[in-house]
C-alpha cells in the first residue's frame, strides 16, 4: 500500500498535534517503507524524519498555509500518488481532506480522514459520506459520524492516541527521579504535564490548586510541565492568590524524555480536566497514554473521552472541576493503601494495545480490508 500523510504542520514544534504526527509518521514508515510519504509545510531539521520521504509545502504567510496547502495539493496529487491507483490519501486536517474527495474522481487514490472534532459544517457532511475510511479518536465522534452526518458505520473505527513505550516506560524509582530532577523526597508529588490551556480554557490545573489550598496540607505539592511563558507566570500568580504559592511548581516546555523523569517522580499524575464539549467529547490526550505507561497512579476526570481508555480500574475516577472531588483523590493517594499502585500497574498492562506501531497498523489493516 502506498500512503500520503498530508498535512500543514511546521518542524521543529512543542505541540502535542504536531507530535502525533510525527510518531504516526515514524509508525507508518516502520510498516510500508518507502511506499509511505509525509507532507508537511515545512521541516527545518529533516533528521528527526530520518528514512521518511517528506515533502514540504513550504507556505511562508501562516494565515494563508491551507489555502496554499490545498493549491500545492492540486498540483502535486499526481506526482505524490506516483502512479498507484490504490494509493491512500491520508489526512486529519479537514480543508485537504475535502479537496482530495474532490479530486479522487481524476486521479483514483483513496482517501482516509483521522477525526479530532465536529466542524459542524459541509466538511463534516462531505467526509461522511465521501471518504473510504475515517478513523475517529473517540467514540461519540465515531457515534456522531455515523448517526448525525450519515456515515456507513462500516467504514468508520475508533483509533485512540497512542504512546511511545521505549519513552516513557523507564526503569526508574521516584526517589532516583527526584534526585536528578532536585525535587523534595520528603513531599508527595502531584504532577500535571502538556499544555496549560486549549483553546484557552483552564486545563484543570486551577482546579488541582483550589484542591490544594481546601487540603491545607503542607506535604502536597503540585508540580505542572509544559506551559508557555505567560502561562506559567499566570498560574504561578493563581498559586500564590489562593495561598499555595510555597507548594506549587510551574515549569515550561520539556523533553519528552525529562518529561517521563517526571511523571516517575511522581505520586500521582493528574487530569483533572473541567467539562466542556471538547474535553467531554473530543480529546485523546496523549498525556494519557504517557501517564499509563509510567506505572503511576492516575487522577482523572470522568468525562466520556477519559472512560474511552480508563475507569475505575485503573485510574482514580473525580467529578470534572470539582476541587472537593480533586482532593478526595489526592489524599487517597497521599495516604491511602496499596489500591492506587494497583489501579497504576492496571493502567500499565492495558497501554500496552495502545503503542503507535499497533495504532499504525490497525489503520492500514483497516483500510486494506475495504478494498
Amino acid at each position: 500500500m502506498r500512503l500520503v500523510y498530508l498535512t500543514t504542520l511546521n518542524y521543529p514544534s512543542e505541540t502535542a498535534t504536531n507530535q502525533q504526527a510525527k510518531a504516526m509518521a515514524v509508525a507508518f514508515h516502520g510498516l510500508l517503507g518507502n511506499q509511505f510519504v509525509f507532507v508537511a509545510n515545512r521541516i527545518r531539521n529533516p533528521e528527526i524524519f530520518s528514512g521518511i520521504k517528506v515533502e514540504n509545502i513550504d507556505c511562508n504567510w501562516r494565515r494563508f498555509r491551507t489555502i496554499y496547502g490545498i493549491w500545492w495539493l492540486i498540483r502535486h496529487a499526481k506526482i505524490l500518488i506516483a502512479g498507484d491507483r490504490q494509493a491512500v490519501l491520508y489526512t486529519k486536517d479537514s480543508y485537504l481532506c475535502a479537496i482530495a474527495i474532490l479530486l479522487r474522481p481524476f486521479l483514483g487514490y483513496r482517501v482516509a480522514f483521522e477525526s479530532h472534532l465536529i466542524y459542524h459544517s459541509w466538511r463534516d457532511l462531505l467526509i461522511a459520506k465521501q471518504c473510504d475510511a475515517i478513523f475517529t479518536v473517540t467514540a461519540f465522534l465515531k457515534s456522531s459520524l455515523v448517526k448525525d452526518f450519515g456515515a456507513a458505520e462500516s467504514k468508520v473505527t475508533v483509533a485512540p492516541d497512542a504512546v511511545d513505550l521505549s519513552v516513557f516506560d523507564i526503569s526508574m524509582d521516584r526517589e532516583t527521579a527526584r534526585e536528578r530532577l532536585d525535587l523534595p523526597k520528603d513531599k508527595k508529588i502531584f504532577v500535571y504535564t502538556g499544555r496549560f490551556k486549549t483553546l484557552g480554557m483552564d486545563k484543570g490545573i486551577a482546579v488541582a490548586l483550589e484542591a490544594l489550598k481546601s487540603m491545607n496540607d503542607q506535604q502536597l505539592v503540585v508540580l505542572a510541565i509544559g506551559g508557555s511563558k505567560s502561562d506559567v507566570d499566570e498560574y504561578k500568580a493563581i498559586a500564590n492568590r489562593l495561598g499555595v504559592g510555597g507548594q506549587s511548581i510551574f515549569i515550561g516546555y520539556v523533553s519528552q524524555s525529562k518529561l517521563a523523569l517526571y511523571q516517575k517522580a511522581a505520586d500521582a499524575l493528574l487530569m483533572p480536566f473541567p467539562y466542556s464539549e471538547h474535553f467531554a467529547y473530543y480529546m485523546s490526550p496523549l498525556k494519557m497514554f504517557e501517564y499509563m505507561a509510567s506505572r503511576v497512579p492516575i487522577i482523572a476526570s470522568d468525562l466520556p473521552a477519559v472512560r474511552d481508555v480508563l475507569d475505575e480500574s485503573t485510574a482514580l475516577i473525580v467529578k470534572p472541576g470539582d476541587p472537593k472531588s480533586l482532593a478526595e483523590a489526592m489524599n487517597e493517594v497521599a495516604y491511602g493503601g496499596q489500591r492506587v499502585e494497583e489501579l497504576a500497574m492496571a493502567a500499565y498492562e492495558k497501554v500496552k494495545e495502545y503503542t503507535w506501531q499497533k495504532r499504525a497498523r490497525k489503520i492500514i489493516d483497516f483500510i486494506s480490508h475495504r478494498t
